[in-house]
């Protein structure tokens, strides 16, 4: 048996043990899958400004501070943690020191994204009220590169540093976070950053996908007809995909672009649907899956 293989058998006999899934309120079933997993992923900071909202409402909840010891950040690069920690701990640091942290990265959109200024000053706020024993961390995930020593820093391998993160930060401490990234770096298999240390931790994360349109189906009347079935759902809701109607749907339902020679069940690769909205005409954006071309065809037959 595949790792890939073991980790998506952990992942449904973990699922199977909870109750048939129905559309809940977002923050509340977020925040009690930490009672089966250590790791909820989900995406932010990718122009999705509804979406970055309620990750910070979620985290101003009382509850969240009880529940989740870390926040590990996509925009972060890593060589400036000890100066994160200063911050988000509270200690007398400037915004203007903070902020090569998601700017002096290995991509664009982090330097152009306003989420992570917020995202900061956030925790760093709710952190005043908190015990230091219950002061949830930030902990940057991008490869610790140094602008200042010139060379070309978008080489470096991300998922590799973030599954270090991961594994050194929260996992072998038996700590819970909430991963803010792509949905590339989390989805289950596919070599992304989850999959890397899934083959040692397996069953251990929540990947989270949010509802932008039904992909290759958006403007055809399966997307429609699917789109219907959600009308009553609560705003936002989120649905663990097993167990639910989504889980007999194939991956191009919710990527696409996608590679053509996988045609593994949506189950496999995600774990719950975030609802936010009700789809519109400007709400869906394709995604492509170039970035998992190259392991196509060790998955296709896992």
């Amino acid at each position: 048996m595949t790792m890939l293989s073991m980790a998506a058998l952990a992942i449904t006999i973990q699922a199977a043990q909870l109750p048939v899934s129905v559309p809940r309120d977002a923050a509340t079933a977020i925040l009690d899958a930490f009672a089966h997993y250590d790791v909820v992923g989900m995406n932010a900071a990718h122009s999705d400004k509804t979406q970055d909202e309620f990750i910070l409402a979620l985290i101003r909840q009382p509850r969240f501070a009880t529940t989740v010891d870390d926040i590990v950040v996509e925009c972060g690069n890593r060589r400036f943690q000890p100066t994160l920690d200063r911050f988000i701990a509270g200690e007398d640091v400037p915004l203007e020191s903070v902020r090569p942290v998601w700017r002096e990265t290995t991509v664009l959109m982090c330097g152009l994204s306003g989420f992570c200024e917020s995202l900061f000053a956030t925790v760093r706020d709710v952190n005043r009220s908190l015990q230091s024993n219950r002061k949830p961390r930030v902990l940057a995930g991008e490869p610790p590169v140094d602008w200042s020593a010139g060379g070309n820093p978008h080489g470096a391998d991300r998922d590799a540093s973030i599954s270090d993160v991961m594994v050194g930060e929260v996992l072998s401490k038996h700590r819970k976070a909430l991963m803010l990234f792509g949905v590339g770096h989390l989805i289950h298999g596919f070599n992304s950053a989850v999959a890397r240390y899934e083959s040692r931790y397996a069953g251990k994360t929540f990947v989270i996908d949010t509802h932008h349109g039904f992909a290759a189906f958006f403007d055809l009347e399966r997307g429609h007809q699917l789109e219907a079935r959600m009308r009553d759902w609560p705003v936002p809701s989120l649905i663990r995909l097993t167990g639910s109607w989504l889980a007999d749907l194939d991956l191009p339902y919710f990527l696409w672009p996608f590679p053509k020679r996988i045609g593994c069940v949506s189950v496999r690769r995600l774990s719950g649907f975030l609802w936010i909205r009700p789809r519109t005409a400007s709400t869906f954006k394709p995604r492509t899956c170039r970035r998992w071309r190259s392991t196509a065809t060790s998955t296709a037959s896992s």
